[in-house]
């Protein structure tokens, strides 16, 4: 392989690593707002269940 061959395989491999890396985070952020969106959600819940309770006469 002569230099230019060299240099458009490296050029080549830097490409798919920054795609790589691209995709990486985006699944990343996808995944911290998923979990973001669940612990809200079991906050409110919980927070409903509470309500709940509160609103139930003991006997």
């Amino acid at each position: 392989m002569d230099k230019e061959e060299l240099s458009l395989i490296g050029k080549t491999n830097q490409k798919k690593i920054h795609f790589i890396s691209i995709i990486k985070r985006l699944i990343s952020n996808i995944s911290n707002k998923s979990l973001y969106i669940f612990c809200n959600l079991s906050s409110l819940s919980q927070a409903y269940v509470f309500y709940k309770l509160s609103q139930t006469q003991l006997v």
